[in-house]
């Protein structure tokens, strides 16, 4: 025994709708799919790189724990100990920031 029905498979393709056959649905929603998590990886990937440099500067803060301590509080302001640790410890801005925002007893 057989069974017909009719399908109207009309969908977007490049911002265009078409109709499609089935087989043109699944290889649209294979591609897709595939950009998808593609794009999902490399956000991921980015943001992983940026947290492991932040985290390259607390290492190297808290292997220098007194010494940091010492350079910031020896600075008049925040923007003065940003920069004299950015220059002793060959740090980025984002990695001084980074350390700056965090309180002291986190470092320790």
């Amino acid at each position: 025994m057989q069974s017909v029905f009719n399908v109207n498979l009309v969908a977007l393709s490049d911002g265009v709708p078409h109709l499609l056959t089935l087989k043109r649905v699944l290889e649209e929603f294979i591609t897709h799919r595939q950009v998808i998590v593609r794009k999902r990886s490399e956000f991921e990937l980015r943001e992983a790189r940026a947290r492991e440099h932040i985290l390259e500067g607390l290492k190297i803060a808290v292997d220098n724990i007194d010494a940091v301590i010492e350079t910031i509080k020896k600075s008049k302001d925040a923007d003065t100990a940003k920069v004299n640790l950015m220059a002793k410890f060959k740090l980025t801005e984002i990695q001084a920031v980074a350390i700056l925002d965090m309180q002291l007893r986190r470092l320790a």
